[in-house]
């Protein structure tokens, strides 16, 4: 703890003395009416890029930029996975070099602008791919193993009750719970099934629901595998496995969906389908139980319409080291009954899952792979039969296979700046978009954990990235996807398998310097458009509409335009298109109604917030203290982004000795906090001591403070 002499507190005294001045400043301005082609910045028409540059033409994509530009397009936005691990010498290949190169030249040689599409920390498996380990990581606490030889065999603690529905009753399977439609959509098939005398049948018809619900407990913090064979004739519908919460019904203990095997040895992932035949198939499906005690699980024909789905032999397996992460900021531990710790070095061999990340190729993950046993060393002291309890960390894969970065680790922080500073150094383009875009997974991390939640965490590392890429390309213009720091989208309580909350996540996004991209899947622009436009508006940032996204380009326009009325700060639109390969046949049509000197909203500037941080007011209980006891102190402030406060306590006799220091992170806007820093037991006696409350940015000291406020006149007495 750094003590703060006389001199600086003498040429801080300037500051305190600028505070009215610095509070009239804080002024809401607004720009006067003008044409669109005044806006704070130029009018941006994006049109959307993916390729794949290894095999794809850049001259063939050049003409669709011609196309784009005679309809009015100014700025690429380019798109390539291969983006996400250039300058990490991961094999990029000549060809693909040389085809970016002459891509992103043929943009320029075009006076168009370049914006690269960076960092998809969402779907990080490229970014990963050699070093699979930094992917999102969550919590195994004390999950029992049984020693028998030389392994360690994980010990059942969940059971799915008659998962091979060989007891039944009138087309019910004992020991089940809900289930859709007895007897009409929904039965016990005595005919067709994996093993044993029967399995449950459901049909298609009418778009119904064709359901069977089970619920079962587990113990908290372990990771489970379910498992069961399934077999569909003709059958048209979405094919899902539900796996919630029970103790809270809006929390998805996993997204993922069904899957077969791909000649790579990779997965094929399917939901909507329709006549599809496939013979008897093992799903395997990972969850962690996070906090729950009892998960309820639903196998189902959604909106089934045709067809048959056959399901047998469900259970649920304790795999506490699938997809086992391995990293120095992940705390592993393996204890005894008593809780006594136990030397991994000493007992065991290390434990490593060699299929972490492996699904047909590096960066792919799965939950089909069988989890690693944990092997005795030659020197360990488990005998047979003893149970022990292993803590760590594992992967998390939702949805597709996807998984996310890890959020808050410095080594994935020095690979973004790694990549960014070669993009910068061999491209030169004129924009960054970096890509955190639809993150599932996270917030677990003892990183993430140092936060009050997950949207400070994600706030947190944004704010970093961003540190790291305005060094690198301090004059480039910064693009940022809207939906994990839309509180209208993705920024919510229980988002797929995110700890808590991701409310505040946008905190940290500086409008001064980032442009956001908000974007909608057309069926819900009418209902959430328009309030998600609202908010970046109110918080000061200029917005681009991503728009198109493969549907009627009218219809998605109209949409758009409807939930803009009234909106500062639209700058432009981009054209993006998500199919494979990206459907670029609308780009005609897309200029006519975007690019050809449309305004949305009010065609104003964005609302600008000018000031700085300040502290508005330090209030203290009483003046007199005794060594050891906490300082309370009451401090009102006004923050234009996620910051500190510190409150300090310095005796003035003592050559400004710091007794007492304490800091908490705040976030963005007016409010008032209560902070306590504890007196140090060998403060010593007298009555002039100086309690000070500043405000810096997250994490910071005094050197870097925006302002301060003090109380004079303090005693410690005995």
């Amino acid at each position: 703890m750094n003590n703060i002499t006389s001199t600086e507190w003498d040429k801080a005294i300037p500051i305190k003395r600028l505070k009215i001045t610095q509070s009239i400043l804080r002024l809401v301005l607004m720009a006067t009416l003008f044409c669109s082609s005044n806006l704070t910045s130029a009018q941006e028409n994006v049109l959307q890029i993916k390729a794949n540059m290894a095999v794809d033409s850049p001259e063939a994509l050049l003409q669709v930029v011609d196309k784009a530009k005679e309809n009015g397009a100014t700025v690429v936005k380019y798109a390539d996975s291969k983006l996400n691990t250039f300058g990490l010498g991961e094999g990029i290949g000549s060809s693909w070099l040389e085809n970016t190169r002459t891509f992103i030249q043929g943009v320029k040689d075009r006076d168009m602008e370049i914006i690269l599409n960076t960092i998809t920390l969402g779907y990080c498996g490229t970014v990963i791919a050699s070093n699979t380990n930094l992917t999102t990581a969550y919590p195994v606490v004390n999950q029992p193993l049984k020693a028998q030889d030389s392994s360690l065999i994980p010990i059942s603690t969940a059971n799915v009750v008659n998962g091979g529905f060989e007891l039944y009753s009138d087309n019910r399977p004992t020991g089940w719970g809900f289930q859709d439609a007895v007897g009409e959509r929904t039965f016990i098939d005595l005919n067709v099934k994996y093993s044993g005398e029967a399995s449950l049948r459901a049909d298609g018809m009418g778009g119904n629901l064709s359901r069977i619900n089970h619920v079962f407990d587990v113990k908290p913090f372990h990771q489970y595998t379910l498992s069961f064979w399934m077999k569909t004739e003709n059958v048209t519908g979405r094919l899902a496995v539900i796996l919630r919460d029970n103790n809270n019904l809006e929390r998805n203990l996993s997204n993922q969906y069904l899957s077969v095997e791909k000649g790579d040895g990779g997965r094929q992932y399917f939901k909507d389908v329709e006549d599809r035949t496939m013979p008897w198939t093992q799903i395997r499906i990972a969850f962690n139980s996070l906090d729950s005690t009892s998960v309820n699980l639903f196998l189902g024909l959604y909106n089934g319409s045709a067809g048959s789905v056959w399901w047998d032999d469900v259970t649920i397996e304790d795999t506490p080291t699938l997809n086992w992460v391995n990293r120095d900021d992940l705390p592993v531990s393996l204890s005894r009954d008593d809780g006594t710790l136990l030397s991994l070095n000493e007992e065991v061999e290390p434990i490593i899952d060699p299929q972490l990340g492996i699904s047909g190729y590096a960066g792919k993950f799965d939950t089909y792979s069988v989890a690693p046993l944990i092997q005795t060393s030659n020197q360990t002291s488990i005998e047979t039969g003893d149970v022990v309890y292993l803590s760590g960390y594992h992967a998390m894969v939702t949805a597709r296979g996807q998984v996310s970065c890890t959020w808050n680790n410095e080594e994935m922080f020095a690979r973004m700046r790694k990549i960014h500073q070669t993009l910068q150094d061999e491209f030169s383009p004129t924009g960054f978009l970096l890509n955190y875009d639809e993150i599932r997974t996270g917030g677990w991390e003892p990183s993430d954990k140092a936060f009050d939640n997950s949207g400070e965490a994600l706030a947190a590392s944004i704010e970093r990235a961003y540190a790291d890429l305005f060094d690198v390309a301090p004059n480039a213009k910064h693009y940022f996807w809207s939906d994990m720091v839309d509180p209208n989208h993705n920024a919510v309580r229980d988002y797929y398998q995110i700890s808590d909350t991701l409310e505040g996540a946008w905190e940290t996004l500086d409008p001064n310097k980032v442009i956001i991209v908000n974007w909608w899947g057309t069926p819900k622009i009418e209902s959430k458009a328009a309030s998600s436009l609202k908010f970046f508006a109110d918080l000061g940032f200029e917005q681009i509409i991503g728009a198109f996204y493969d549907s009627d380009v009218e219809q998605n326009f109209e949409l758009w335009k409807n939930a803009a009325e009234g909106i500062d700060g639209i700058i432009g639109s981009m054209y993006a298109s998500w199919t494979s390969p990206p459907n670029y046949s609308q780009i005609d049509a897309f200029g006519k109604l975007w690019w050809d000197g449309v305004t949305l909203g009010t065609g104003l500037p964005p609302i600008q917030i000018i000031g700085t941080d300040e502290i508005i007011s330090i209030e203290l209980m009483k003046s007199q203290f005794k060594p050891g006891e906490s300082i309370t102190a009451t401090i009102t402030y006004d923050a234009t982004t996620q910051r500190s406060i510190s409150l300090s306590a310095q005796n003035l006799d003592n050559g400004w000795s710091t007794e007492a220091f304490q800091r908490i992170n705040i976030p963005r806007g007016k409010g008032e906090i209560s902070i306590q820093a504890v007196l140090s037991e060998n403060a010593l006696v007298g009555d002039n001591y100086r309690v000070t409350a500043y405000i810096t940015p997250r994490e910071s000291g005094w050197t870097d403070r925006f302002d301060f406020d003090f109380v004079s006149n303090i005693s410690v007495v005995p």
